[in-house]
């Protein structure tokens, strides 16, 4: 049995509930952290299942690892909080119970954090469990911000906050559910001080669990999520009418756009967002990033010229973009 930590340097928060499937991969991939001055705080939230079980065996072997219950269900959000207050570390490292950590995950960021005071929040990319793919994110304070306008940019299993930061800003609050990470990055960005950040390496194999999430789940955290982006926009000084924020939403969620008006009236809302005054080299990328992939995925034959409307230096495409645009107009008024 290992000694106890008596003033750890990270807490890992890691909510269970019917976990029992995956629980035993990722308590052991914290268990083999390269950095050791951690505790886990473990809560079980009424699991039905063998999870609080699993639980109490790795606590017996290994006594950083402080198991709590909860007497009922009281879902994410209020089991997030609870493990707040139970924290006894200044860095808060967050996991969930299905996914496995790098061995030098905790060793990594604690590093990042203890060389950047000024950072509040720290993510890294994931790379998804049992394939090469890897999801890369925005590393630098306002690339973050901007791509917040269409989704989440920090990936909520990898993330590491300093304890009192979030606590200043009443942590995690339960009117989005299923986006409760969204919500609070964006409750966060509104405070100017706060500077997020990110490791733009793996260091999290994430598991898709698509199949096991339900279609409620789904349409609930889509909810959420097209409640945030409206905050999102209204932080930019743009109230979306009806039609814009559906289409926003669509944009955000990667959907294909296959008929050239709408194809069109997308190019027309980027390109809006685009000419914002506030983070506007990053925002402006973040737009054309959403453009290229609207292009390269429909199958619309228009979109292959379409796509010459990304911003160019060269002076021919430039006149090229101008003669498409007041093409583009005429059809739009048609």
């Amino acid at each position: 049995m290992k000694n106890i930590i008596n003033y750890p340097e990270i807490s890992v928060l890691l909510p269970v509930y019917n976990a029992e499937r995956y629980l035993s991969d990722c308590l052991d991939s914290l268990l083999r952290q390269t950095f050791y001055n951690f505790e886990i705080i473990a809560i079980n939230d009424a699991s039905t299942d063998q999870s609080l079980s699993i639980l109490k065996k790795y606590a017996e072997r290994d006594k950083r690892i402080k198991v709590f219950s909860n007497k009922s269900n009281l879902k994410i959000v209020a089991t997030l909080n609870k493990g707040l207050e139970l924290a006894s570390a200044p860095l808060i490292a967050r996991m969930d119970s299905d996914d496995v950590a790098f061995p030098l995950r905790l060793e990594l960021q604690y590093e990042f954090m203890k060389k950047h005071p000024e950072v509040a929040i720290c993510g890294t990319a994931v790379q998804i469990l049992g394939t090469d793919e890897i999801w890369s994110v925005p590393e630098f304070n306002t690339e973050i911000r901007a791509v917040m306008l269409f989704n989440s940019p920090i990936l909520h299993p990898t993330v590491i906050y300093r304890k009192t930061t979030i606590l200043n800003h009443n942590k995690y609050e339960d009117n989005f559910l299923y986006a409760e990470d969204y919500d609070l990055w964006h409750r966060l960005s509104q405070d100017k001080t706060i500077i997020f950040s990110n490791i733009n390496k793996p260091l999290l194999y994430y598991r898709m669990t698509y199949n096991e999430k339900s279609p409620i789940y789904e349409q609930t955290q889509q909810k959420s999520a097209n409640s945030i982006r409206e905050k999102q926009l209204k932080l930019l000084g743009i109230s979306p009418t009806a039609d814009q924020l559906s289409l926003h939403n669509k944009i955000s969620t990667y959907k294909k756009f296959n008929k050239i008006k709408e194809i069109i009236i997308a190019y027309l809302w980027l390109r809006k967002l685009s000419k914002t005054k506030v983070y506007t080299k990053e925002i402006n990328d973040t737009c054309w990033q959403r453009w290229r992939h609207i292009c390269r995925s429909s199958s619309c034959s228009i979109s292959y010229l379409l796509y010459l409307l990304l911003p160019s230096s060269n002076q021919r495409f430039k006149i090229i973009k101008k003669a498409i645009f007041n093409k583009i107009q005429k059809i739009i008024t048609t």
